[in-house]
């Protein structure tokens, strides 16, 4: 603050008490004070005075000192605010601009560092001047933008006009058009986080004399034009005010007498109060603080400190009224009154303006009763948009209120049912007349979404209502599915036995573990389906615990099947012997088996059994069954190999304990092994007459560990593989040339365009591939060039909206998968969101390239197509008529 008798007060808002007084060593009579300047880090202070001297003072000075080379009437400045408020160097003012009352324009340096040789003015070079050579009342510039700035933007205002400056300091002024003829003006601009070195200013008001200039700075801008929506705000009553300043929503204009709050976004006075000023007190104007949002309004005796809190409290009023229902939500977030004000106007607009879907889901999350809702939608006849709002209101209804959970969600089922059986009566009504694939897919889908549904709320459905709801409908397969998800397996079992399939009533009570419905069901389904049922009970009893006194009834059961029914099948002879060789066995004792093998019928044309020797063979090696695989070997005529056995077996190792001759057999057969006979040593022996033949056998397995090792690195070098092909090559399948565009070689010779690949690909992928290809395709392009949705034949929009297969685009969707997230080098820098999104579509895009190039299409399709017609439905061919 500035006194008459040319003296500075300096208040610092960390000690309010403190109060420094620094005199400016000039009479009252010598020099008048006209303005004093403080830039916004609050360390610069620049005093100008009516006689043309202007002094500098630095924040830790006691002294302030003469600006010799500055002789001018200073009228405004603009600080270099990113500069100051990095604090790289705090003692320099950075690059000014110094506004004087002769309309030039003076770029200047001041620092406050001691330097004998050296005077403050470290530079100062005129720049511009303005035509009209009227005071610069007003200057504010800044850089752009704020991660490069290359350009800067130069506002400058005068009594009657105001300057735009764009790029280069010799450009000429853009004028824009008289605004009366008031004598004096200010310029002020609003900036959003006004702390941060690198903003941006958001708004800019020019005090004239028919009203406040005003507009949003547009640093994007195309034009030599800066500012948007520019327009001139007349003054309340018609008088003009001593100064002005900008908050973010108000305009602040101050009078003789009073302060007045104008609203921007209304241009409504919001707030007028009477200052309290003394008998002969004259108000001189208001100053604002942007980095701490304070506002000062001083006087010829004192200062008044303009407080601006909760300014944006009816800011969502406004924009309600103007219909911008978003921008009203934004400044709803710590009242839900306010929210569900704003939600429940944007339903009724949305209902208005027939946009019902998005009616549905504002009208769930505000508070317009349910009854009145429901039946806006049923008058207007939107039963989807019904559905929509009863998910969102069942989403958002709380878990402990059951009974209304129980109500909507089976209101729900049967708005699905009810939809699926409409869609179902019209694909029958226009089946012969027109295409119907699109409503097929649809209703594939609405029967999908009916599925999930059942899944995700079947605890707050009632199974037998909702048993009841389904089957009124016809619906079987939504009755069988809704049985699986809730564990009603008895159901479906009952379905599959009354429908004599009872594959799937088998494969449904093999899903299960409840007992009870083997007992049921087991005995229909094994006079029904013996060969699919008997088998595999057999196989699981071996499994159970059983008390070794017992008879082992599986056995006796298939004894009976293969000696008293003449049973030939080569399966239950092979179980019998799995059986008498099982581990779960209560002995070990090889008289039963023996006396299967040696009695078992036999193949009167082969004379061999009907079992399979090598299996038995291979079972009894297994368990340790010598005597079973004695009579094996004879059984097979390998007589020399029984011989061998027993010799080793009982004669040389257990009877004459000679292992030395054991191991010259050993040497002179190749079919046994030193771990064929270790079982026959006694448990303590010394080794040392077989030491060589164990460390030969691990050797061995120490090769057949290589062996593997070795086919692992060459699966692994198959990703490495390459393919030459000839400048020439053409596609398979358009027969153009292959390297014209992106390519794909598969190992099998066939090349294809990537777009080829995704047509021919395509055609053999089954549906539940068709519909992940769509969803990540519909991911990828999600943000950047959205194709527009189709419409559905006499329905509403659904995702896709045209058969599987349509709607996959090949172009689109190889441009999909050659496309780079991000080249180095080229375009700015990369934020973290923008590198985990490019991340996550690199992902969606390898998925995508691996489910499209997995196999060749034309070797792939031949297997897929072997159940398919020569003649596809509807094809008129007459090259097969005789």
């Amino acid at each position: 603050m500035a006194l008459a008798s040319n003296v500075l007060l300096i208040i610092e808002f960390a000690h309010p008490s403190v109060i420094h007084r620094i005199p400016i060593p000039r009479k009252p009579t010598d020099m008048t004070i006209y303005q004093i300047f403080l830039d916004p880090s609050g360390r610069h202070i620049i005093v100008t005075s009516l006689q043309g001297e202007n002094w500098y003072l630095f924040r830790t000075s006691k002294k302030p000192r003469q600006l010799k080379s500055l002789r001018m009437v200073i009228e405004s400045i603009a600080w270099n605010t990113a500069a100051l408020l990095s604090a790289t160097n705090p003692m320099s003012t950075r690059e000014m601009l110094i506004g004087s009352r002769d309309g030039v324009i003076y770029e200047a340096v001041l620092s406050a560092e001691e330097d004998f040789f050296k005077s403050q003015e470290r530079h100062l070079q005129k720049v511009f001047a303005l035509p009209e050579k009227q005071p610069v009342t007003g200057i504010k510039y800044n850089f752009f933008p704020p991660a490069d700035p290359r350009k800067a933007l130069l506002v400058v205002s005068t009594p009657t006009r105001i300057y735009q400056f764009v790029g280069a300091a010799d450009r000429r002024a853009e004028e824009g058009g008289r605004f009366g003829n008031l004598n004096y003006s200010e310029l002020h601009y609003y900036t959003p986080n006004a702390t941060q070195s690198n903003s941006l200013p958001r708004t800019v008001g020019w005090m004239t004399g028919l009203g406040i200039f005003h507009g949003n700075l547009n640093f994007q801008s195309t034009s030599d034009d800066f500012i948007d929506a520019a327009d001139v705000l007349p003054y309340p009553g018609g008088d003009v005010p001593l100064s002005i300043a900008l908050t973010e929503f108000h305009y602040i204009v101050l009078y003789r007498d009073r302060v007045v709050a104008i609203c921007q976004l209304d241009d409504k006075v919001s707030w007028e109060e009477p200052l309290p000023l003394k008998p002969g007190e004259e108000i001189h104007g208001i100053v604002a603080d942007p980095i701490r949002s304070t506002y000062w309004i001083y006087t010829d005796q004192t200062i008044l400190e303009l407080e601006v809190k909760n300014e944006a409290r009816d800011v969502w009023k406004i924009y309600l009224e103007k219909g911008q229902y978003d921008v009203a939500l934004s400044y709803t977030k710590e009242s839900a009154i306010q929210r569900d004000h704003v939600l429940s106007a944007q339903a009724n607009a949305f209902f208005g303006e027939g946009r019902y879907f998005q009616a549905a889901q504002c009208y769930a999350q505000c508070s317009v009763s349910f009854e009145e809702v429901t039946l806006k939608f049923l008058d207007a006849g939107e039963r989807d948009a019904l559905r929509s709002y009863l998910i969102s209101r069942l989403e958002r209804t709380r878990k402990k209120d059951l009974s209304q959970r129980m109500m909507l969600a089976t209101w729900l089922v049967e708005f699905y049912l009810s939809k699926c059986n409409e869609l179902d009566d019209i694909v029958a009504a226009e089946a012969v007349s027109g295409d119907v694939e699109n409503l097929r897919t649809e209703r594939s889908i609405l029967e999908e979404d009916l599925r999930q549904f059942l899944e995700t709320y079947k605890h707050n459905l009632d199974p037998n209502t909702t048993y009841e709801l389904i089957q009124s409908h016809g619906r079987t397969d939504m009755y069988l599915h809704y049985a699986a998800v809730i564990g009603d397996f008895e159901k479906v079992i009952e379905h599959w036995i009354l429908e004599e399939d009872w594959t799937k009533a088998i494969e449904v009570i093999d899903r299960q573990t409840e007992l009870s419905l083997y007992y049921r069901f087991g005995p229909v389904l094994m006079r029904n389906a013996p060969k699919e049922t008997l088998i595999p009970s057999l196989l699981q009893l071996q499994h159970v615990a059983r008390d070794p006194l017992s008879p082992n009834h599986a056995i006796r059961y298939l004894n009976h099947i293969v000696f008293e029914q003449h049973n030939t099948s080569a399966t239950l002879h092979n179980l019998l012997i799995t059986f008498y060789i099982s581990p779960c066995a209560p002995t070990v004792d090889d008289g039963p088996l023996l006396r299967f093998l040696s009695t078992a019928p036999s193949d009167p044309l082969t004379e061999k059994p009907y079992y399979d020797l090598d299996y038995a063979l291979r079972l009894c090696k297994q368990s340790g069954r010598t005597q079973p695989c004695v009579h094996i070997y004879s059984k097979m005529g390998l007589w020399e190999n029984s011989k061998l056995w027993l010799k080793i077996a009982r004669y040389v190792v257990q009877d004459k304990k000679d292992i030395k001759t054991a191991m010259r057999f050993l040497e002179n057969t190749d079919l046994l092994k030193i771990e064929d006979i270790l079982p026959f040593f006694p448990d303590f022996v010394v080794i040392d007459d077989f030491k060589e033949e164990i460390a030969h056998a691990l050797e061995d397995m120490d090769e057949a560990t290589k062996t593997a090792e070795s086919i692992k690195e060459d699966i692994a070098a198959l990703r490495n593989r390459f393919v030459t092909i000839d400048a020439g090559e053409s596609c398979s399948v358009c027969s153009h040339l292959l390297l014209t565009r992106q390519f794909y070689v598969f190992p099998c010779r066939h090349t294809f365009h990537a777009d080829c690949l995704i047509g021919l690909a395509k055609e053999y992928l089954p549906a539940h591939s068709l519909r992940r290809i769509i969803a990540l395709q519909n991911e990828l392009v999600k943000g950047s060039n959205p194709a527009p949705r189709r419409k559905l034949v006499g329905s509403k929009p659904i995702e896709g909206g045209d058969q599987l297969r349509n709607l996959i685009v090949p172009d689109a969707l190889a441009a999909i998968v050659s496309a780079p997230a991000w080249i180095p080098g080229m375009g700015g820098r990369r934020n973290d969101a923008e590198m985990d999104g490019g991340k996550k579509r690199e992902k969606l895009r390898s998925e995508l390239d691996n489910m499209l190039a997995s196999s060749c299409p034309l070797c792939e399709s031949v297997v897929v197509g072997l159940d398919k017609p020569f003649v596809k439905e509807g094809e008129v061919d007459t090259t097969w008529t005789l």
